[in-house]
C-alpha cells in the first residue's frame, strides 16, 4: 500500500487487493494516520459501513469497465474509495450538532488540536470560549508527557 499526505487534512492511499490484502485495514490505517492516532484506538470500521460489503463492491467495480466510487464518513473523516483502488481520507470539520456525547466531544477536540498544529497554529495556553447564552468557559491546553 502506497500512502502519501496530500494537502493539510488529507491522506491518499493506493490500494491493490492482491498486493495489500484488506481494504478495511488500508482505510483504518489511513484514518489513523490522518487523525494522529492508532488504529486500535478507533471505533471499528463496521460502525460506519459494512466492511465485507465495501470490499465486495470495490472489487466488483474494479473488475468492470465502469468507473465508480464509494464515500462514507468514519471517525471524523470523509473516506472515498474509487474503483481503481485510490483511497482518499479527508478531515471533516466538526459541527456543533454532531457532538452529542463526551466521547464525540473529546474526539472533535483532539482532531481540532491536531489540525491546528499541522497548520502551524499554536495551541498551547489558555483560551476563553463564549457564545450567545452559553456560559464562558476557560480552556487550558498543554502538552502532557506520557
Amino acid at each position: 500500500m502506497d500512502r502519501d499526505t496530500g494537502e493539510a487534512g488529507e491522506v491518499h492511499t493506493s490500494y491493490d487487493r492482491e498486493r495489500d490484502g484488506s481494504l478495511t485495514a488500508a482505510i483504518v490505517e489511513a484514518v489513523a494516520a490522518l487523525n494522529g492516532g492508532h488504529p486500535t484506538d478507533m471505533e471499528p470500521l463496521g460502525t460506519a459501513i459494512d466492511p465485507g460489503a465495501l470490499e465486495q463492491l470495490v472489487f466488483s467495480l474494479g473488475r468492470s469497465s465502469r468507473e465508480g466510487r464509494v464515500g462514507f464518513t468514519f471517525d471524523g473523516c470523509r473516506v472515498t474509495v474509487t474503483s481503481d483502488g485510490a483511497v482518499t481520507v479527508r478531515l471533516e470539520p466538526a459541527t456543533p450538532d454532531q457532538v452529542t456525547t463526551e466521547a464525540e466531544f473529546e474526539a472533535a477536540l483532539a482532531r481540532l488540536v491536531r489540525e491546528a498544529e499541522a497548520n502551524g497554529v499554536g495551541v498551547d495556553g489558555g483560551w476563553a470560549c463564549q457564545g450567545g447564552s452559553l456560559p464562558t468557559w476557560g480552556i487550558e491546553i498543554y502538552e502532557v508527557e506520557e
